[in-house]
């Protein structure tokens, strides 16, 4: 696009003209303070959910004594996905389906790929497998069930229900889950006990 076209961009901060406008004899330049620019950016991100998003969320588990499992479901997810839910009605509202589609799918792929990567090379966590399946199957289908409903270019009222009932069952298995394997778990542990005696 030419530099008239794109003076008025109404965002924070015109990427477009600084880059094809502003920078347009060093595109090298350019680039590289966007790259910059993007990994500053991330770093607040993480730095200001660590300092205070983490603290409040651990803060409102212990008062409402609430497992991590559910809370990382529920609480977590919400405040995690929160962003994405306005940006994505805000990118609809304005007319920009696509964009607002490309963005959801863009952080579904980004969390489970490079943060769960990044995550995976600096510490030495281990994930137990059972809920890690569990969360890549209902990702999956989610996705899936995102390209059915999208494969029209409508979305109707009940393939919104739709997307709001996969959440529901997602956080009842989830719980249900729990549950069965802490009984089986106790279940195992008093069978171990009852031999230990005799």
């Amino acid at each position: 696009p030419g530099c008239a076209d794109v003076m008025s961009d109404g965002g924070l901060i015109n990427y477009i003209m600084a880059t094809n406008c502003l920078l347009e004899d060093a595109r090298a330049v350019a680039w590289v303070a966007m790259v910059i620019w993007f990994l500053l950016l991330v770093w607040l991100l993480g730095d200001t959910a660590d300092r205070h998003f983490c603290p409040s969320l651990d803060v409102i588990v212990r008062a409402l004594r609430v497992n991590a499992n559910l809370a990382g479901v529920t609480f977590l997810s919400l405040g995690n996905g929160a962003p994405d839910v306005f940006s994505a009605v805000a990118a609809f509202a304005s007319g920009q389906g696509e964009v607002g589609i490309s963005a959801l799918l863009g952080a579904s792929v980004f969390i489970p790929t490079v943060v769960v990567g990044a995550v995976a090379l600096v510490s030495d966590a281990r994930t137990d497998r059972r809920p890690f399946l569990r969360d890549v199957i209902f990702q999956l289908i989610t996705t899936a069930y995102l390209f059915a409903v999208y494969a029209d270019n409508r979305v109707t009222l009940a393939e919104a229900l739709g997307f709001v009932g996969l959440y529901i069952v997602f956080v009842l298995t989830v719980v249900i889950g729990r549950s069965v394997y802490q009984s089986r778990k106790r279940q195992r542990l008093l069978a171990e006990a009852a031999r230990a005696k005799t």
